[in-house]
């Protein structure tokens, strides 16, 4: 019998991640919601995140190592990679809270029109002590407002359909150098409502 492809394809691409890289991982497989396969993007680490990787023995974790090309051809292969029905992010240093995933597929199975959710975020510093919160912004068009200006979502907590990624062709521009979230939101905002 064929597997069903998991409602959900988390991509995390890694680049010589440190110390952060196991608290990411693990805010990831102790989410509320299991139905998700994990895409780890090893972008030619140096440092020892491969070896921090191969210690998670989650079979819903899929590890893709390859030469370093940066993160924009990782966030792309992770793209191609994706069997869900949505599409999350996730950075190496950054933590999601345990219900982040069941409360975003919740938003978009009674949201059809919105392709994309962010949410409220903190950073937080290496003692995980919060140094500044950002709310997200509730209403479609004051996300499409904040777009004029700057991007309105944290890369890493963001999720969307990928049907409407895949129906419009969307990926990660090359050119988009640390800009390749906001120049990805600017052009995804035509596929719908966020």
């Amino acid at each position: 019998m064929l597997k069903q492809p998991p409602k959900l394809s988390v991509i995390l691409p890694v680049y010589n991640a440190g110390s952060f890289l196991i608290e990411a991982i693990e805010s990831i497989l102790h989410q509320t919601f299991k139905d998700f396969e994990c895409i780890i993007i090893n972008d030619g680490s140096t440092d020892d995140s491969a070896k921090v990787i191969a210690s998670f023995r989650d079979p819903r974790i899929r590890v893709i190592s390859q030469a370093n090309q940066g993160l924009r051809s990782s966030l792309n292969v992770g793209l191609r990679e994706a069997t869900g029905t949505f599409i999350a992010r996730m950075d190496q240093d950054d933590i999601s809270l345990p219900n982040r995933f069941e409360k975003q597929i919740a938003f978009l199975e009674t949201h059809p029109d919105h392709v994309l959710v962010g949410t409220t975020y903190a950073y937080i510093d290496e003692r995980g002590k919060i140094t500044g919160v950002f709310p997200a912004l509730l209403d479609n068009e004051d996300v499409k407002r904040e777009l004029y200006t700057k991007s309105p979502f944290g890369h890493g907590t963001v999720m969307f359909r990928a049907a409407a990624l895949k129906q419009g062709g969307y990926t990660y521009s090359q050119e988009a150098v640390n800009v390749e979230d906001y120049e990805f939101w600017l052009r995804f905002s035509d596929a719908g409502k966020y």
